[in-house]
């Protein structure tokens, strides 16, 4: 017969009741009583062996702090630990019967196993909660066949207790018992729309972020906010975390010992700005994203000098009062952007007269399926029904605002997307990002201007400084560029007029936060008399670390010629 998952999640949480006592009592590790010593017990101590367990566990896990407190499930786990061998392991459960940390099965974390029952059809779940109430917990049978062994015997035992860690305002189980093959009667928790998996790129993160604000503020029960530890809240690098406005640390995906310490004053160890308070503007300005370096918990030797990261944060009020000791918090989830594989345009077109084809190949070994994102000159993404027909090509546009595919492309195959030509002339620029397996992609995006030609332009690459080659004539030959921010907040670039090495003219061009512009040069430098002139353009950062890209394009309206030129970075 099978065991419920909620008799071995009780079993945890009688374990674990140490944890949760009014009164710690720390035991020397020579005096504490293993999951091995239960494992290698002779039958008849085995009830003493269990129950010493479950005490001893209770007793270490009262001592804590909060903070490993929340480690909790991560340290149960630990196979050949003192809480875990072979299939002796604990599981801690709250009152209503939500597994708090399972130590087989951490996906079994934070779901509901109320109303479990054994091979009999017995409650197992909801009569180890009652026991555990007693003065000092107690004894539960149950029933349960499994199905790897012809040797089961039942009955089978586990102990339960129940506890409170002298800092948090709640009741657990803690539950010692034998490897059981748990069903659960319940239905899972609701995954979000997107999970973190699913972050790939600055869209996916905020999308997930506000998933995770909306799961936050419907909690009904304390415990539930470690949620946020199972696979769909966090993946690698990608994880939630919660602060006050002040810098404060109230929850931490990645690491508890943070959970209570101010982190106003960190130092991004490439800029020196301090990032945490820019996290704290962004959230509070309506939710925003900051760009910084911090170290990467998937990269060795990075701690020195770290890597680039992304964060997205809004604000939100906790539901429940003792939650956490602050009203006003900020909740917030990042990404590295060297985990990130894209394909960045500076500039497409659409409507009058002009169309754009976005062509991508996958030089992978793997299919994918990639998202592609439009963004006009401010920033802002553009619906890709506007400007493709996504009906017409068999695409699909997702709920966080990306057009993709209804299918992968194979590895070495390709595909082409075409902009629909209709309606007013709309600029800006197209970002196209490889699925979570990061495959590598390659594409070209090409113009096609009626009457005058076509010319493709490949993926821009990020610089700080960069030259191209331009010209004007009176004859309708003129050279135009685009430009675009890469960066999360506001971009002042200072572009050259050059002939021979010689500067001419010098302009300020100013881009929003992820925003573009593009413009010919007679339009950049207004004050210089470009009718018949032949050079070039050097564009560059004004200051700071951050990044853009530029194409530059010659168009010969008279003799019908559009031509890609060629923009060469003199800093990256």
């Amino acid at each position: 017969m099978q065991f419920s998952r909620a008799a071995t999640l009780w079993a945890t949480v009688l374990t674990l009741s140490g944890i949760f006592s009014a009164i710690p009592l720390v035991l020397a590790d020579d005096e504490r009583t293993t999951a091995k010593d239960v494992y290698e017990s002779q039958p008849d101590m085995f009830q003493e062996k269990l129950k010493a367990f479950v005490l001893s566990a209770e007793a270490h896990f009262t001592s804590v702090s909060l903070g490993e407190l929340q480690a909790l499930p991560e340290l149960i786990q630990v196979e050949g630990g003192d809480w875990n061998y072979k299939s002796m392991y604990l599981v801690v459960l709250t009152t209503d019967g939500i597994v708090f940390a399972h130590g087989e099965d951490p996906s079994k974390n934070f779901t509901s196993v109320i109303n479990d029952v054994d091979d009999n059809g017995e409650e197992v779940v909801k009569e180890i909660i009652a026991v555990a109430g007693g003065e000092e917990g107690g004894f539960v049978e149950y029933t349960w066949d499994d199905p790897s062994t012809d040797e089961d015997v039942n009955p089978r035992t586990c102990y339960a207790i129940l506890t409170a860690h002298p800092q948090y305002p709640r009741e657990f189980v803690i539950v010692g018992g034998y490897h059981h093959n748990v069903v659960s009667t319940d239905e899972e928790p609701e995954s979000p729309e997107v999970s973190a998996m699913d972050v790939r790129d600055r869209e996916t993160l905020k999308a997930f972020v506000k998933s995770a604000k909306a799961h936050a503020e419907s909690l009904t029960e304390s415990i539930r906010i470690n949620e946020f530890r199972g696979s769909q809240w966090r993946f690698e690098s990608v994880y939630i975390f919660i602060l006050n406005d002040e810098g404060v640390i109230r929850w931490h995906g990645a690491n508890a010992d943070l959970v209570g310490q101010d982190l106003s004053g960190l130092e991004d160890a490439v800029t020196g700005s301090l990032f945490t308070l820019e996290i704290i503007e962004a959230a509070t300005s309506g939710g925003g994203y900051v760009e910084y370096h911090f170290d990467d918990p998937s990269v060795e030797g990075d701690e020195d000098h770290t890597s680039p990261k992304v964060t997205y944060a809004e604000t939100f009020t906790s539901p429940l009062p003792n939650l956490f000791p602050d009203q006003n918090l900020i909740i917030a989830s990042g990404f590295y952007a060297r985990h990130q594989v894209a394909l960045d345009f500076a500039h497409f077109a659409n409507g009058g007269g002009i169309t754009s084809d976005i062509v991508v190949v996958n030089v992978g070994s793997s299919a994918v399926r990639p998202n592609i994102y439009f963004y006009d000159n401010q920033g802002h993404l553009i619906d890709p029904d506007s400007v493709v027909g996504v009906m017409e090509q068999g695409l699909e546009v997702t709920s966080y605002g990306a057009l993709t595919l209804q299918e992968e492309i194979p590895s070495l195959g390709e595909v082409t997307i075409s902009t629909h030509g209709r309606g007013e002339l709309a600029t800006g620029s197209v970002k196209v990002v490889s699925d979570g397996s990061n495959s590598p992609i390659g594409g070209v995006l090409r113009f096609d201007l009626a009457g005058v030609g076509v010319a493709g332009v490949g993926a821009s690459q990020p610089v700080q400084d960069a030259i191209f080659p331009a010209r004007r004539a009176d004859d309708g030959i003129n050279t135009g560029v685009a430009l675009r921010n890469l960066s999360e907040s506001d971009l002042a670039l200072t572009c050259h007029l050059m002939k021979d090495g010689q500067e001419l003219d010098d302009k300020t061009v100013n881009l929003p936060a992820n925003g573009q512009d593009a413009k010919f040069i007679d339009q950049i430098f207004s004050g210089s008399d470009t009718s018949d002139f032949t050079g070039s353009v050097r564009c560059s950062v004004s200051s700071g670390a951050q990044k853009f890209t530029a194409v530059a394009l010659e168009l010969d309206a008279t003799n019908g010629i559009f031509t890609t030129l060629p923009v060469v970075p003199v800093s990256r």
